[in-house]
C-alpha cells in the first residue's frame, strides 16, 4: 500500500503515519496504531500533543484506559486549556470513574469555547448525572455489608 510505502520511505513522517494509524484504528488494529502513532518524529510542542493524543487513542481502543489517560494528561500538563485535550482527557477520566476531574476538564473546555457551550453542557450534565449515580451505587454497596 502507498502509505505504508511512504512511511518506510520517510520514517518519523507526521503526513504519512496519521493516516496510517487511523486507518489502523478504523480497522481495530490498536497495537499497529500505537507503534505507528508512536513512531512519528514531533519537532515541536504541538506536534508532540497531538502525537500523544494519537497514541491515547489506541491505547482506549486497546482499554488501556489509565495508560491513554496519563498520556492525555502528559499532553495537558503543557497544554492545560486546549479543548481538545481537555475533551480527550474528560472522556477518559469518566471512563475509569474520575468524573470531578472529567467535570472539571470540560467546564475549562466550555469557558474557552463559547461555539460548543451548548454540547458541553449536555456532556457536563451527563458527566454529572454519572457521577451521582457511581456515589449513590456505592452507598448502597456501602450499606449491605
Amino acid at each position: 500500500d502507498e502509505l505504508e510505502r511512504g512511511a518506510a520511505l520517510f520514517p518519523g513522517a507526521e503526513m504519512l503515519l496519521v493516516p496510517l494509524g487511523y486507518r489502523q484504528l478504523e480497522r481495530r488494529l490498536f497495537s499497529q496504531a500505537r507503534a505507528t502513532f508512536e513512531s512519528i518524529v514531533a519537532r515541536d510542542a504541538d506536534a508532540v500533543r497531538r502525537k500523544r493524543l494519537w497514541i491515547a487513542r489506541a491505547l482506549d481502543g486497546q482499554g488501556r484506559y489509565h495508560e491513554a489517560l496519563s498520556m492525555v494528561q502528559s499532553a495537558r500538563d503543557v497544554f492545560p486549556t486546549d479543548p481538545e485535550v481537555l475533551e480527550v482527557f474528560a472522556h477518559l477520566a469518566a471512563t475509569v470513574g474520575r468524573y470531578d476531574e472529567a467535570i472539571e476538564a470540560l467546564e475549562i473546555a466550555a469557558r474557552g469555547d463559547a461555539a460548543k457551550a451548548a454540547a458541553y453542557a449536555d456532556r457536563l450534565e451527563r458527566l454529572r448525572r454519572s457521577r451521582d449515580e457511581e456515589k449513590q451505587r456505592r452507598i448502597i454497596e456501602g450499606s449491605g455489608r
